[in-house]
């Protein structure tokens, strides 16, 4: 695969004419029933109807070999790239379907304000279908804007009020509906540059070609335990089978050791199987045609935190977008609410509520800070 770096101009966000943000003070909200794979575009399926059956994917290249990232073999014992630091490490872009939103983690409390509209002519040209949601967001080290619909991958740019896409990479027909965007940081996938990578609803990541499309397996999610290592327990139907992304994926170049993290759930029907799990990823196990796990632990199940002091939840579920920064995750749900995640146990609290915004995902750059902590 050609790197973004040979093909692509540097893409400069023209952020202004940005839509006064209002504070946003914690409240409580119902549990989201919604249900992501299971109902309508409309209703919020984060764009599953335009692709079809999730599960019908296609064959991932097999590569028996060792792999060779964009042209680049990667040495036995690789040493990750440590990227230039980011002036904008703490910045967050959230969207719901249409609408993109930007936030500074770094000011508390967290508030963010309206960015523009997604607009993307091209897609339906290349698609045959409008883009009725953006499912995701993924953030390069430079800071640029790399957006994920149903049927295709996209560069965008801020013009004013307007979120463009600079390009569509379609992808191939059957591909399965493809809700996590993030890049894989330089010195993990490729020995030099950044790799843009996709999961799906399925439960498999996969690498995202950006010039056509194309799409090539490098893992999954692993098979789901008993419990999640804190006496949470899984649900029975489903021990042993194939967790499923729940909402979104998170990689950073943490200064040279990768990290990675994601949430998870047991099953497609969020009616089910409400809460999510927060796993951590291992970078290093990402390669082409790569069809096992690639988790390195289950940090554990998205439950209230004993400190936490919101009475309406147990448990956290539909986080449709995830940003980490130092110490904590953000999950943005479809159900409006942002909630802060530990990373050592994924116990979380509400911080606040907004039940008009149903979030469709996040993202921010690759060389945000983070702290990883261990329990």
């Amino acid at each position: 695969m050609n790197s973004r770096r040979h093909h692509l101009p540097f893409l400069t966000l023209l952020v202004s004419c940005l839509v006064p943000g209002t504070v946003l003070m914690p409240a409580c909200g119902g549990d989201d029933e919604s249900g992501k794979p299971t109902v309508t575009a409309d209703a919020g399926s984060h764009g599953l109807t335009d692709a079809g059956t999730a599960d019908a994917g296609h064959t991932p290249t097999i590569i028996t070999d060792k792999p060779d990232a964009g042209g680049t073999d990667l040495p036995d014992a690789w040493t990750p790239v440590v990227p230039p630091t980011s002036e904008d490490a703490s910045i967050v872009w959230l969207h719901t379907a249409l609408e993109l939103y930007k936030g500074d983690l770094a000011v508390q409390p967290f508030t963010y304000e309206l960015v523009g509209t997604f607009t993307c002519p091209k897609y339906e040209e290349l698609t045959g279908s409008p883009l009725k949601s953006v499912n995701d967001l993924a953030v390069d080290k430079d800071g640029n804007l790399f957006a994920v619909a149903a049927k295709a991958a996209m560069p965008v740019t801020v013009e004013g009020t307007s979120v463009k896409c600079t390009d569509v990479w379609a992808f191939p027909e059957g591909t399965a509906s493809f809700m996590g965007l993030t890049f894989a940081p330089a010195g993990t996938l490729d020995a030099e540059n950044e790799v843009l990578v996709g999961a799906d609803n399925s439960g498999k990541l996969w690498r995202i070609d950006e010039t056509d499309g194309h799409t090539v397996q490098i893992g999954t999610f692993g098979t789901i335990p008993e419990t999640d290592g804190h006496g949470n327990a899984f649900l029975a139907d489903y021990v042993g089978k194939e967790f499923k992304l729940s909402g979104d994926i998170v990689f950073m170049s943490n200064e040279g050791n990768p990290v990675g993290f994601a949430t998870v759930i047991e099953c497609k029907d969020y009616k089910k199987c409400k809460g999510d799990t927060l796993v951590e990823i291992d970078l290093a196990k990402l390669r082409d045609g790569n069809t096992g796990s690639v988790v390195k632990s289950i940090r554990g199940k998205v439950v209230k935190s004993a400190s936490c002091s919101d009475t309406e939840h147990d448990t956290y579920g539909s986080m449709y977008g995830i940003a980490a920064y130092e110490a904590q995750i953000y999950g943005f749900s479809y159900a409006g609410e942002i909630v802060e995640l530990s990373n050592a146990d994924g116990t979380a609290c509400l911080i606040q509520s907004d039940a008009e915004k149903k979030f469709y995902g996040a993202g921010i750059t690759t060389a945000a800070k983070v702290e990883i902590h261990f329990n």
